[in-house]
C-alpha cells in the first residue's frame, strides 16, 4: 500500500523548481529594493536645495513687488516731469512773445529816434 502523503520524485522536482523561481524572484525584488533606495544624506540635500529654493523664491517675490513700486514711482515722477516740461514750454512761449514785442517796441523807438 502506498501512502498517500509521499511525494512523487517529479512532484519534489516541480516544487523544488518553484522553489528556486520564488527565492530568484525575492532576489531580484532585494536587488531592486537597494538600487530604489534613497541614501538619507541624499533626501537631506535634496531638503537643503528645496529649502534654499524657496528662499529664492521669496527674495524674487519680494523684488518684484519693490520693482513694481519702484515702475509705479517713476511712472508718477515722469508723469510730473512731463507735465514740468509743458509749463516750462508754455512759459517760455510766452516770454519768447514778450521778448518779441519788447524787441519791436526798442526797434520802433530806435528807428522813431533815428528819424528825428
Amino acid at each position: 500500500m502506498t501512502n498517500t502523503n509521499e511525494l512523487q520524485p517529479e512532484e519534489v522536482n516541480a516544487r523544488f523548481e518553484a522553489l528556486e523561481r520564488d527565492f530568484a524572484t525575492i532576489r531580484e525584488d532585494i536587488a531592486r529594493d537597494r538600487e530604489n533606495r534613497v541614501n538619507p544624506a541624499t533626501v537631506t540635500n535634496l531638503q537643503s536645495a528645496v529649502a534654499q529654493l524657496a528662499g529664492m523664491i521669496s527674495n524674487l517675490a519680494r523684488a518684484t513687488s519693490d520693482l513694481r513700486y519702484s515702475v509705479s514711482e517713476l511712472r508718477s515722477s515722469t508723469a510730473e516731469t512731463s507735465n514740468s516740461t509743458s509749463q516750462l514750454v508754455e512759459i517760455t512761449r510766452e516770454h519768447s512773445v514778450q521778448f518779441q514785442r519788447i524787441w519791436e517796441e526798442l526797434r520802433d523807438r530806435s528807428s522813431d529816434e533815428g528819424n528825428e
